[in-house]
């Protein structure tokens, strides 16, 4: 019986290292992700246009109306393939591997 409750302990501790390891990468996906959304955000904003000025009167005699000719929209240059990973603090990785540390010491 002692060795059963040894082998449950024994998952369940290798259960949290894993989910604690999916956890910090999933924290590193969403800091990329939020790091390409500012990046689109600043271009977007750059290619806006600004407001126009108020356009003047028309001419009283008739003039013919060219129209303009349309402008394709830019292109946007994709993201870096890997950008930079941010630099994690040394409080975060002392949390995220204290369980491994039990572990040890045990």
């Amino acid at each position: 019986m002692d060795g059963m409750g040894f082998l449950i302990a024994l998952a369940s501790l290798v259960l949290v290292i894993v989910a604690l390891n999916k956890s910090s990468k999933l924290e590193v996906r969403i800091a990329q992700l939020k790091l390409q959304v500012g990046q689109l955000a600043d271009e977007i904003a750059r290619t806006r246009p600004t407001p126009a000025a108020p356009a003047p009167e028309p001419p009283p005699a008739p003039v013919a109306q060219i129209e303009p000719e349309p402008v394709a929209a830019p292109e946007i240059a994709a993201p870096p393939p890997n950008p930079a990973k941010p630099p994690r603090d040394m409080e975060q990785a002392l949390a995220s591997r204290w369980f491994v540390w039990i572990g040890g010491i045990a």
